[in-house]
C-alpha cells in the first residue's frame, strides 16, 4: 500500500481510494477493488480450467457444509455448558465461513459466464473478419454442414437400434 499526497493536499492511499470522503464509499471502493483483485487472480491462475476449479470450490463447499452439521450434532449432544458455547462459536464461524464461500463461488460463476460470452463474441467477429466479403456464404454452408451431420448421426442411431 502506498501514501501518495497529491498537489490539491489530499491523502491519496491507493490511486482509485482518496481518503477525503464518505467512509462507505471509501470501504464500497476498496471493497470493490480487493475483490476485482481476487477475481483477476483467480482467472489468472486457472485461465484455461476455470469451470474445473469452480467446481472443485463447490466440492470444497459440500464438505464444509458437514462439517458445519457434524458440528451442529456435535453441539446438540454435548452436556457441557462451556463446551457447548465453543462449540456454538465454532459453529457460527463455519457457517459464516460457508456463506462466504457461496458468495465467492456465486461471483465465480458469474464471471465465468461473462467470460465465456466474451470468448464466443470474439469468435464471431475472428469469423467476421476472416470472411469479410462472403460470411453468409460461410455461415450457410457452416449450417448445411451441421445439418448433415446430425441426419449422418441420426440414421447411424437407426441402425444401430435395428
Amino acid at each position: 500500500m502506498s501514501i501518495v499526497i497529491d498537489d490539491d493536499e489530499e491523502l491519496i492511499v491507493n490511486p482509485e481510494i482518496k481518503v477525503t470522503g464518505s467512509t462507505i464509499r471509501k470501504r464500497f471502493k476498496r471493497q470493490n477493488a480487493s475483490s476485482r483483485r481476487w477475481i483477476e487472480f483467480f482467472f489468472e491462475q486457472y485461465p484455461q480450467n476455470y469451470w474445473d476449479a469452480i467446481r472443485d470450490l463447490e466440492q470444497e463447499l459440500e464438505t464444509h457444509k458437514v462439517n458445519v452439521e457434524a458440528k451442529a450434532k456435535e453441539y446438540q449432544n454435548e452436556k457441557n455448558n462451556e463446551r457447548k458455547d465453543d462449540l456454538k462459536n465454532e459453529m457460527e464461524h463455519l457457517s459464516s465461513l460457508s456463506e462466504k464461500k457461496k458468495s465467492d463461488i456465486s461471483i465465480l460463476t458469474d464471471e465465468a459466464k461473462k467470460r465465456d460470452n466474451q470468448g464466443d463474441l470474439q469468435l464471431a467477429r475472428e469469423f467476421l473478419e476472416s470472411h469479410p466479403d462472403d460470411y453468409h456464404e460461410q455461415f450457410l454452408t457452416m449450417n448445411i454442414n451441421l445439418i448433415t451431420r446430425y441426419i449422418e448421426l441420426e440414421q447411424k442411431m437407426n441402425e444401430s437400434k435395428c
